[in-house]
This record gives C-alpha cells, sequence and structure tokens, in this order.
C-alpha cells in the first residue's frame, strides 16, 4: 500500500526488496507494470539471492 499525505498527486517509484523473481505488483484495476532485477551487496558486489522491484505509482 502506498500512502500520499500531500494534498496533491504525485507520481512515485516504488521500490521493494522480495526473495524470489515470481512475484507481480497489482493496484486497483488490476495488474500493473513493473522492473525486478537481481539485487546485489554495495559492498562485496556478490548476489544474495534477492531481488529489487521496482514500480510508478500514482499517489492520491
Amino acid at each position: 500500500m502506498v500512502y500520499n499525505s500531500e494534498t496533491y498527486q504525485r507520481l512515485e517509484v516504488v521500490e521493494l526488496l522480495v526473495s524470489s523473481p515470481l512475484v507481480g505488483v497489482t493496484g486497483d484495476d488490476g495488474p500493473v507494470r513493473a522492473q525486478i532485477e537481481p539485487y546485489f551487496d554495495s559492498v562485496t558486489g556478490e548476489f544474495k539471492g534477492n531481488y529489487l522491484i521496482f514500480s510508478r505509482q500514482y499517489c492520491e
């Protein structure tokens, strides 16, 4: 769930760390576009078995 405390609509990129690439993003009207990519540890550069999912969401 994305919450907007502002009085105006805005577009946000939502980023979430997940443990499986087999996920999807769903909005009020059904599936929405999302991008998923492998997550590499920023210190070691190793793949840790997690993924980042990105989705643009309008917040009302």
